[in-house]
């Protein structure tokens, strides 16, 4: 089946375009930018060029015996009219004769609403003909021409527009092509910043359940270190983790084949041998129980590690009911052995956030352990703790438990506790393991301290608790304690817990 498609944007895309955003944003403003001072400096340019204009024809103003007038031969006019690619026009006003000279087509100043200045000369937009110009307006005094006088030189915008924009694409296109190879360059060099991770996830690709070596760091830029560094951890852990699962089975398949192995041969005694047929049972019924109890051990750490682990899917677990539970599941055993067990609980139910099965598990587990490891005859009693966090207490006048340090036993799958050969306890190593995986799946612990008076162990799960179902409410009621008294030298009647 072909790999699926990555969700989400790449790394190096998302570089990409938080660098092309502002470089894209800068650029337009530069362009923007750019038009309006090439607009500006074409205004200016051409607007001194007109004010030049109307005073070089206020020169030709004469006053006469009728008033000023202005002595304009056809040269002349010519002159100032004609432009390659505008349209000029003049106009000259008097107040009293109105317009002397020119064309009644130029609009006066009277009329702008936007009026700039060049020395003397106003200037103001306007349009003649349906079409824009820019009008320069010079009052001229009346001291010199015998009365107050307004000169106007009208001129189309054709060239002011094409300035700005030969302006603009003068600006723009180098800093179009600059910006282009900046992010030619910039595109390179994020290419050239991500190739490491490339390297990496191939190194990583190229890991299989059996090798899961460690990631070098050579050639890896310093930030990633860190990305490499959790990377090894987690190979670890999974290395350890694979390496642990394939020693379980091992060690599963072996502690599974010997006891089967020897019922085998016994059961074929038993039809061989008459005489010896009891013995042979009984030791065929002791290496099938070891069996059952190793398969147990090996299929409730299976079930504690590929379940709960979504603790959304918790239910409110009866912590007083699991205990009589296992009481009663384990009672017979703990008669064999000649102990005497008891159930101490509140006067009210308990409840935990959990997985019933997987706490009943570990639970006997506990109880397993106490029945096996105390000598005969020895007292263990089960409790239902009730607080901050709720639990299942184990507590027995054994030899005593201290939780040993990683290596030493006790903790370690498959690896049994040191008191396990002296007292010929049988099993695989499990208990404990499926204890603390059930604890940790819960988000609880799993404590030792001593027992009462320094003697036995005193082991507790603990898990957070539960809010009480409104139908399993019951009213609180004095605290329970019941025993169940498994001699040897009394009866199989002896009552069990229930």
């Amino acid at each position: 089946m072909p790999p699926t498609e990555p969700s989400g944007t790449s790394l190096q895309r998302r570089m990409d375009l938080a660098l092309l955003y502002p470089i894209c944003l800068v650029m337009v403003l530069a362009a923007v930018s750019a038009y309006y001072v090439a607009e500006h400096f074409s205004r200016v340019v051409h607007d001194h060029w007109l004010s030049d204009s109307v005073n070089s024809l206020a020169e030709a103003i004469a006053p006469g015996p009728n008033g000023a007038e202005l002595e304009l031969d056809e040269r002349a006019r010519a002159l100032i009219v004609w432009d390659a690619e505008d349209r000029t026009w003049y106009r000259l006003v008097s107040p009293t004769r109105g317009t002397i000279g020119g064309s009644n087509d130029v609009p006066s100043a009277a009329d702008a609403d936007d009026v700039a200045s060049v020395g003397a000369t106003r200037l103001f937009e306007s349009s003649i003909d349906g079409e824009r110009v820019r009008v320069a307006s010079l009052n001229l005094p009346a001291a010199r021409y015998g009365e107050p006088l307004t000169l106007l030189v009208a001129e189309t915008e054709r060239k002011r527009t094409r300035t700005a924009h030969e302006i603009v694409t003068a600006v723009l296109v180098p800093q179009l092509l600059l910006t282009a190879l900046a992010i030619a360059l910039l595109l390179r060099a994020v290419r050239r910043t991500v190739r490491p991770l490339k390297t990496v996830a191939a190194r990583l690709s190229a890991q299989s359940h059996s090798s899961l070596d460690p990631v070098p760091f050579e050639g890896a830029p310093v930030e990633v270190h860190p990305l490499i560094h959790a990377l090894n951890d987690v190979l670890t852990r999974l290395k350890g983790i694979v390496d642990t699962k394939r020693e379980m089975l091992a060690t599963a398949a072996h502690n599974l084949r010997t006891p089967l192995a020897a019922a085998l041969l016994h059961l074929q005694r038993v039809r061989a041998a008459d005489d010896s047929s009891a013995q042979a049972l009984t030791t065929a019924q002791t290496a099938l129980r070891r069996a059952a109890h190793a398969a147990h051990q090996v299929l409730s750490l299976a079930h504690a590690e590929a379940n709960a682990a979504d603790p959304s899917k918790f239910v409110a677990v009866d912590l007083c009911a699991l205990a009589h539970q296992m009481g009663a599941e384990l009672a017979p055993t703990a008669m064999e052995k000649g102990h005497s067990l008891s159930l101490e609980v509140p006067g009210k139910v308990v409840f935990a956030q959990g997985h019933y099965d997987l706490l009943l598990s570990a639970a006997m587990n506990l109880l397993d352990n106490a029945i096996k490891y105390t000598p005969r005859g020895g007292d263990i009693v089960v409790s239902v703790r009730d607080g901050d966090l709720v639990g299942i207490q184990i507590t027995d006048n054994g030899p005593g438990f201290t939780p040993p340090a990683l290596g030493e036993g006790g903790d370690e799958r498959f690896v049994r506790g040191k008191h396990s050969a002296r007292s010929g306890v049988a099993g695989a190593g499990l208990g404990l393991s499926i204890v603390r995986e059930v604890a940790s799946r819960h988000r609880g612990r799993l404590e030792f301290t001593p027992g009462p008076e320094g003697r036995g162990t005193v082991a507790t799960l603990w898990v957070p608790r539960a809010s009480a179902p409104v139908a399993s409410a019951v009213p609180d009621a004095a605290p329970v304690k019941e025993t169940a008294q498994a001699r040897a030298a009394e009866p199989a009647s002896s009552t069990i817990l229930p």
